[in-house]
């Protein structure tokens, strides 16, 4: 592989969300719950995983499918 078509390959990559970005996330829903439905401190740590588990899943599939979408479409002939 040449460094141009690395590059190339590198420009159309999905950006990947960091973990922090995710973590937050949850604790900010985690927060949310917690004020507005009273959550116990039990509830309010389950929220914290299950958002920021459902964040990473999102990611991961737009990551798989995104760049696959694009190829696909400069590749075909015509």
């Amino acid at each position: 592989m040449t460094p141009s078509s690395r590059t190339a390959a590198a420009k159309t990559e999905a950006k990947r969300l960091p973990i922090w970005v995710t973590i937050l996330a949850g604790i900010a829903v985690s927060f949310i719950c917690g004020e507005f439905f009273h959550f116990p401190y039990w509830a309010r740590l389950v929220t914290v995983a299950v958002a920021a588990l459902a964040l990473e899943g999102v990611n991961q599939f737009v990551r798989r499918r995104l760049p696959s979408s694009r190829h696909s479409g400069l590749n075909s002939p015509g």
